[in-house]
């Protein structure tokens, strides 16, 4: 097959552009070009075509005449792009697939684990960039209701490789470094919560399995591992990946977390204090021998690998610092402290 990546080397994509070589395929990858020495590099076998898909003009000219039996969006945020994608590709792939976000599904623990049949979010009260997610998914499915524009939608869980979850802050290095300096990891709530981490390398394996399959087209897919741990579990496993021997680790009560500015949206912020589990049922009967090999202490451990390569891995961002010693000064200095 020919498949067209957007984006390609990113978080997530990085891992499915290298399985969709692995795999004998021909692999394009459609970005600006730009090298970014927070990521993976570029595999050798992929072609790039140089381009930013929100130059629509711009993107016509360099695909030209070009053709694909499957385009694989990571790039798409809302409706604005949404639109862009349905008339840049129609007529030029067999397959569109969207990555949306696990973020769409409404909190309600009646759907827990979340299945692609759950509760969304109404776009007047969701965050955004979960209203975001929402209005392209709608604009996307009108056009494959109306035209048959050949879509397929996957909404990943909370994906990581490059970049480090955390309950609270940026996923940058920003965090890590404070604990390595001795600083406080902040925990939204109690921290009980369960989380699907799924490393992407994992994430890969059943997203490939859709490219080129007829039976995908019009079908949306959650894919997430089923190992499962709490935001203090994967805490502890973050602090064991650095080493960290004098470790403090501080909640923060729920209530406090929607009020104060942290470097998430409210929104999403929530979200984070909630339980998220997927029901994958559905991307197993089409990746039937798939089972999720990577647990995420062993995943954690090879993410701060990775950020050890180089000093440019282990990006800091002055505003998620200074937000965390804001916090540090209501919740470290004689504040409360649990």
């Amino acid at each position: 097959m020919k498949i067209l990546f957007i984006g390609g080397y990113g978080n997530i994509s990085w891992w499915c552009t290298k399985r969709a070589i692995e795999q004998g395929n021909e692999v394009v990858l459609l970005n600006r070009g730009q090298t970014h020495r927070t990521r993976r590099p570029i595999p050798d076998e992929a072609r790039v075509i140089v381009a930013d898909i929100r130059d629509a003009a711009q993107t016509r000219a360099a695909l030209g005449d070009e053709s694909f039996d499957a385009v694989c969006d990571f790039l798409c945020y809302d409706a604005e792009d949404a639109r862009r994608a349905i008339a840049l590709f129609t007529g030029r792939t067999k397959q569109y697939v969207f990555v949306s976000s696990e973020s769409v599904y409404r909190r309600l623990s009646s759907s827990l684990p979340f299945s692609e049949t759950a509760p969304k979010y109404d776009l007047a009260e969701a965050s955004p960039y979960i209203a975001g997610k929402l209005a392209a998914e709608q604009v996307f499915i009108e056009a494959q209701e109306r035209t048959g524009f050949p879509l397929t939608i996957v909404r990943p869980g909370l994906t990581y490789d490059t970049i480090v979850p955390v309950s609270i802050g940026h996923n940058c290095f920003t965090v890590p470094q404070r604990c390595l300096d001795g600083k406080p990891l902040y925990v939204a709530g109690e921290g009980n919560n369960l989380c699907a981490f799924t490393h992407s390398r994992d994430f890969a394996d059943p997203f490939c399995c859709l490219l080129g399959n007829p039976a995908c087209i019009g079908e949306d897919y959650n894919i997430a591992t089923n190992q499962w741990r709490t935001w203090n579990e994967a805490s502890e496993d973050l602090l064991d990946a650095l080493h960290v021997e004098h470790r403090r680790i501080i909640h923060i009560p729920f209530d406090d977390v929607l009020r104060l500015n942290l470097p998430l949206a409210p929104g999403l912020m929530r979200e984070r204090m909630l339980h998220l589990i997927f029901d994958t049922s559905k991307i197993r009967r089409i990746a039937k021998d798939w089972t999720p090999k990577v647990d995420f202490p062993s995943g954690i451990r090879m993410t701060v690998a990775w950020l050890y390569e180089t000093d440019a891995h282990r990006r800091i961002v002055p505003k998620v610092a200074a937000q965390m010693a804001a916090l540090d000064e209501i919740y470290a200095k004689g504040g409360r402290d649990s």
